[in-house]
């Protein structure tokens, strides 16, 4: 009756074996028939004075569908296998879930890197000496005996910092549109998506274009 249980509840079945309910169809149809003789038995009888009462054929016809559809639904249903193998496809989509949702959680545990990053220089500018520091440097130098990659992406530790937190928001769901766009071709994601990047990106632009040495006004 365990085993019964087990299939009717849906409960997973580890060793993947289904053979108690290769019989279970005929069980059913046999415990159907009782029930509706059983349901006519009552039906007769239950009249008062003990008057027969006939079972319409409309009747009888659409509990023997609904109990038909009930018989096929259980009949057809095999209780879930746990996949075990680490190395089949199935047991990643199964503990991690679908590959959108695989896509996306790897961009957000690239955004959380390159967030950590930053608050490692906000952290290094919290303290007052280090500011003034990089405060002297960014009025002194001259802007033009900068190198591209310093002028626009290093020239301090806040616009470093900036640039960290607008790559986390920006890198990982560009990969991701593209993998969405031309992997799995779900256009509609990789809009919604690509939108994220139009709005996060010009928000965090403004705050680098803030600390850009050519922002001093030399």
């Amino acid at each position: 009756m365990s085993d019964m249980s087990a299939f009717v509840t849906g409960k997973i079945v580890l060793s993947g074996d289904s053979s108690p309910w290769d019989h279970l169809e005929d069980i059913w149809n046999e415990a159907k028939e009782k029930i509706k003789q059983r349901k006519i038995q009552m039906q007769t009888n239950g009249g008062g004075g003990g008057m027969a009462l006939q079972v319409g054929p409309d009747e009888d016809d659409d509990d023997e569908d609904g109990m038909d559809e009930e018989a096929k639904i259980i009949a057809t249903f095999k209780p879930e296998v746990e996949p075990l193998d680490p190395r089949t496809r199935e047991f990643w989509k199964r503990h991690f879930g679908t590959d959108m949702l695989v896509a996306h959680g790897t961009a957000n545990l690239f955004g959380a890197v390159m967030f950590a990053l930053a608050s490692v220089y906000f952290i290094k500018l919290s303290y007052p000496e280090i500011t003034m520091i990089m405060a002297y440097r960014a009025m002194t130098k001259d802007p033009n005996s900068m190198t591209f990659m310093e002028r626009y992406f290093t020239a301090n530790e806040m616009l470093i910092a900036l640039w960290m937190v607008t790559g986390a928001f920006v890198i990982p769901i560009f990969f991701v549109v593209i993998y969405e766009a031309t992997v799995l071709h779900e256009m509609k994601h990789a809009l919604i998506d690509f939108l994220s990047i139009f709005v996060a990106f010009p928000l965090s632009g403004v705050l680098n274009l803030s600390v850009h040495p050519r922002a001093r006004g030399t």
